[in-house]
């Protein structure tokens, strides 16, 4: 059994191991090449790009707006970090005209975030996976369109945001058995849904690196109560007596973090309430997901061990307690957020 608790040990930690070491843990960076394009008159296009900071130099892609009467009028041509230029496209048929990323080599597995505005006032957002080069620009964008787009952005957000999916882990380990979880989680996500809105929708707002360093400093402090708790402290604080209230209190934080990515990606003026639905579904599906893979490998792991050794249901956890991480992920949770905390307050301060 102490293989088969190494083994759980190790697979959890790759959480970690994606945050500590994310160009090796992972094939791309998080942050996809972002284009802007504004269409200031009939058919006159103004377009302006950054890549991630990590790219690098020599691999960046030509950004080339494109079509059957598309021209170049001034601006930078070539592949640069960032850059702009003015396009006029006289084609009648507003089809005709595609963003191309042209890379020098293959593409180092990035994603692209085109930001559009149209003449008309219309602004919406297309988000296409690194196998994508070629993006047709529609004159708007249709419901289809747009569910899939803000569903694609709210689950590619969270299965990225390893601070947010650190934080659901600690809720695990506290509520401990599957009905505590599931109480638990519904009021975080309840409770991260109505500020997600709320910012959304500007009617509330928060600086977001004030907010990203309050979303670091509410890990550490479940960190530490795992911690105590672990080492055999009691559990007769807030977190361990109401983990749904708490969880709630500080999801309300972390829809702040949320709506933060959502302002990336912009909302379509015509379907901004059907923009955040689909976002916030797809950040909900992929809770979902990493919820369902690390209470089915602890429970199961669980359960394996009471099998196959019956006295140990007299030993350890009580039996509603099933769902506990090991001691040494713990403290790697704690280190990692007292280490996100610290460089996050000193770029606030800087």
């Amino acid at each position: 059994m102490q293989t088969l608790s190494k083994i759980v040990v190790w697979f959890l930690t790759l959480v970690l191991a994606q945050c500590l070491f994310p160009n090796t843990s992972q094939a791309h960076e998080g942050r996809p090449v972002y284009i802007e394009i504004t269409e200031l008159e009939q058919g006159f296009f103004h377009v302006q790009w950054r890549m991630p900071p990590v790219m690098a130099s020599g691999d960046e892609p030509q950004i080339i707006l494109s079509g059957k009467q598309c021209q170049f009028i001034s601006g930078r041509q070539g592949a640069a970090l960032s850059g702009q230029q003015h396009v006029q496209c006289t084609s009648l048929d507003p089809q005709d005209v595609s963003v191309e990323l042209r890379y020098p080599n293959n593409n180092p597995a990035l994603s692209s975030l085109i930001q559009v505005t149209r003449l008309s006032g219309d602004s919406f957002s297309l988000f296409n996976g690194p196998e994508i080069s070629s993006i047709k620009l529609p004159q708007k964008l249709s419901f289809y369109q747009m569910s899939k787009q803000y569903t694609q952005g709210g689950l590619f957000h969270i299965l990225e945001g390893y601070d947010h999916l650190l934080f659901v882990l600690c809720l695990i380990h506290i509520a401990g058995g599957l009905r505590r979880v599931l109480i638990t989680v519904t009021g975080f996500t309840l409770a991260h849904s109505i500020t997600l809105a709320l910012a959304s929708l500007d009617i509330i707002a928060l600086r977001a690196e004030l907010v990203e360093i309050l979303i670091a400093l509410s890990i550490v402090m479940l960190a530490v109560e795992m911690a105590k708790a672990a080492t055999g402290g009691l559990k007769n604080s807030l977190i361990w007596r109401y983990p749904a209230a708490v969880a709630s209190l500080l999801g309300l934080l972390h829809g702040l973090g949320f709506a933060g990515a959502l302002a990336e990606l912009g909302l379509p003026h015509t379907m901004k309430l059907g923009a955040l639905a689909f976002f916030n579904l797809g950040v909900e599906l992929g809770q979902v997901f990493f919820i369902a893979a690390v209470t089915s490998i602890l429970y199961l792991q669980r359960r394996i061990w009471l099998f196959v050794s019956p006295l140990n249901s007299h030993r350890g956890a009580p039996r509603e307690e099933i769902l506990t991480l090991p001691l040494a992920l713990i403290y790697g949770l704690g280190g990692l957020s007292c280490y996100w905390l610290i460089q996050r307050s000193m770029i606030f301060l800087a």
